[in-house]
């Protein structure tokens, strides 16, 4: 394959595009050009003339890419347009051999070949970040709202140019591809240095590792926690300079992934970490480097911003109804009509695939199936299966194979015959490969100490956790399949992707349901923080309490709440965006219904999919219901487990519900809802 920067790259997609809208134009273009090629016979026909370039310019090696484009010439302009960009390839290849003359140049070659993968594939086109304006605590509406001197902008690259602060933070739910920009801000900058060096570099490192080597001890100052990750690249790249010197002439790009991964055991600890990166925020503002968080919500990232260094929120938006139509027409072309129809009549899917993670996921099924998967579970299942089916009918991986003993006869069979599955989440787990992949994903999740986050682990633990006799061909067929991947300089295992990790471990929790995970104190009396001291801190408001996320006090302040109107139960669900897996699902999802039946709400509240503590990351709390339909203390609490029809194969789950500490008070059979959510 070629190595092309973003610029180059996108210049030639857009080139070779126009001239593959038809299948029959591919093979007549290319067989002049790639005759003698070895790789012809492995190249994908298939998929919209966008999807077919994409892969074709990913393939190429460079020589094969020049004799393309020369093949494509149409008149004088392309001749100039194709010795231009001939020349750019030539000008690319020369600067991944660049020698030592250039700073840190070895480095900035790793980075540059690892982002290129295909796997970290990113379209600008569909980036939209919004430059937040922080009002200040004392603000008395929202304190966070659009900068309206700042139109949105399509890269981090342009934003950062646009403002004079050089703190960050880069706000996105899981999927949204808060990394993914990262990761091209380091392959951009890689490249700029390579192409003309300044003397800057960058470093990502993942925040959930910011932790003491020592258990039970607080972990070290940030600056003292970054240099040890700087050293790690000195391992494989002994000519960088010392961290302390970097830092201090302001020559760096600090990418720090996941600040509410940061591990803690509760908020008052997460006060204190956070308080230590303010800090060193603080100590090195005048150095001049450009430091940049990712972090899921304004509920973590806010208390980082202080007087002296303002640290700013950038928004990733959610994808638009329009650049969703958009997105199926670039990568389904003709069959885009019928998908974007079913997806607009339907806001539930259309917020499903505001996330780009699933509309990535969606377009390759659709291409793949023809079919239109119904929730999250569903589209993870089938990529798993379209990864299997790709190392096992095209690439004919070896460790695929039922000689190596990690799929079985019949898990081969059942991919190479591309035979009917019994339920959309069906995989082949016969052989140990997938069941072990899940008791990875189950002990990685099981180790969290914070916000449900994208979990790490040395290579030689991940081989422990997957207790098998094969570990290490297990873990090997995972990268191969872009289920796991390995950071190489740091030798630590993670999924791919957070959602394929907590998909992973939901799967095993499904199967042995463990409700007890979610258990928290919520009695005044038992919570920690104690109650009192939550409401000293608040000063009049009403805060959210440490041991249960819920606000204390009802509307009128006075700390309690009518845990008796199960009426205004579905209300709250409902704007909360719970996944109901009943009948009620419509009734109380439409615009404006806060108020139902005493025996529907009772339904509502035993359909509604709570997510545990860990092995879901995400908010567990069963939460009581106060005056208008909001959470209050007082209310007894009810948590509810969804065991997903969805994460078992297809057999009906069971919700299991607590109330207040007492045993179960009931158990029972939920059929496969099309908007469970095992993640």
């Amino acid at each position: 394959m070629s190595t092309l920067s973003p610029a180059l790259y996108e210049q030639i997609v857009q080139f070779c595009e126009p001239h593959f809208r038809l299948s029959g134009e591919r093979d007549t273009n290319l067989t002049i050009p790639l005759s003698g090629w070895d790789g012809y016979y492995r190249l994908d026909w298939s998929g919209s003339p966008h999807s077919f370039t994409v892969r074709l310019v990913e393939m190429l090696p460079p020589d094969r890419l020049q004799a393309v484009l020369r093949s494509l010439l149409v008149g004088y302009q392309d001749e100039e347009t194709v010795a231009q960009l001939c020349q750019q390839i030539d000008a690319d290849q020369g600067a991944l051999v660049a020698d030592g003359n250039i700073p840190f140049a070895s480095y900035h070659q790793e980075w540059v070949r690892h982002w290129s993968q295909p796997r970290y594939r990113y379209d600008s086109r569909f980036v939209q970040l919004t430059l937040l304006l922080d009002k200040g605590p004392d603000a008395q509406d929202m304190r966070f709202v659009p900068d309206s001197q700042h139109h949105r902008y399509n890269s981090l690259p342009d934003l950062l140019n646009a403002v004079d602060e050089k703190a960050f933070v880069l706000l996105g739910s899981p999927g949204s591809g808060k990394t993914t920009l990262l990761r091209r801000l380091q392959w951009e900058r890689a490249w700029a240095e390579l192409k003309a060096a300044s003397g800057q570099t960058s470093l990502l490192a993942p925040l959930s590792g910011y932790a003491s080597k020592v258990p039970g001890e607080p972990p070290p100052e940030p600056a003292r926690w970054l240099e040890s990750q700087w050293q790690q690249m000195q391992q494989h790249h002994p000519t960088l300079p010392a961290f302390a010197t970097m830092l201090q002439q302001g020559r760096l790009l600090l990418l720090l992934d996941g600040l509410n991964e940061i591990p803690h055991q509760d908020k008052t600890e997460y006060r204190a970490r956070i308080e230590q990166w303010r800090q060193f925020l603080h100590e090195t503002r005048y150095c001049g480097n450009t430091i940049i968080f990712s972090c899921r919500s304004l509920d973590y990232s806010a208390p980082l911003s202080g007087e002296t260094v303002p640290v700013r929120q950038v928004r990733v938006e959610p994808l638009t109804p329009t650049q969703i139509e958009a997105f199926l027409h670039l990568y389904l072309a003709e069959g885009s009509g019928e998908v974007w129809d079913a997806l607009r009549q339907d806001n539930r899917r259309l917020e499903l695939f505001a996330n780009p993670f699933f509309l990535r996921l969606l377009v390759d099924e659709v291409a793949t199936t023809g079919d239109i998967p119904d929730g999250q579970a569903a589209l993870l299942t089938g990529f798993v299966r379209r990864a299997l089916s790709r190392e096992i009918n095209e690439r004919h991986h070896r460790l695929f194979l039922p000689a190596a003993q990690l799929l079985s006869e019949e898990d081969y069979e059942q991919v190479t015959q591309a035979a009917a599955w019994a339920t959309p989440y069906d995989l082949p787990d016969e052989g140990p490969l997938l069941p072990r992949l899940q008791h990875l994903a189950f002990a990685m999740q099981d180790q969290q100490t914070g916000e449900g986050g994208q979990v790490r682990v040395a290579e030689k633990a991940a081989w422990e956790m997957v207790a098998h006799g094969q570990a290490r061909e297990l873990i090997a067929a995972g990268i191969q399949l872009n289920v796991l991947d390995k950071d190489q300089a740091r030798r630590e295992i993670l999924f791919f992707h957070q959602l394929l990790q907590e998909y992973f471990a939901a799967r095993v929790l499904a199967r042995r349901p463990e409700p007890e995970r979610a258990a928290v104190p919520w009695r005044a009396a038992e919570m920690q923080p104690p109650l009192a001291e939550e409401l000293a801190r608040a000063g009049g408001e009403r805060p959210a309490a440490a041991a249960t996320g819920h606000r204390l006090g009802g509307d009128d302040g006075d700390g309690g709440g009518d845990e008796r109107r199960p009426g205004s139960i579905c209300g709250w669900l409902a704007a909360a965006q719970f996944d109901i897996g009943c009948p009620l699902r419509g009734r109380a999802g439409r615009a404006g219904e806060r108020r139902a039946a005493p025996e529907d709400a009772a339904e509502l509240v035993g359909a509604a999919g709570g997510r545990g503590q860990r092995l879901a990351g995400a908010d567990c709390h069963g939460r009581g219901v106060g005056r208008g339909g909001r959470p209050a203390l007082d209310a007894p609490q009810r948590a509810t487990w969804r065991l997903p029809a969805a994460a078992v194969g297809g057999h009906p789950g069971r919700d299991v519900h607590h109330w207040g500490g007492q045993e179960p008070v009931c158990q029972r059979k939920t059929g496969a809802s099309s908007n469970d959510r095992p993640l």
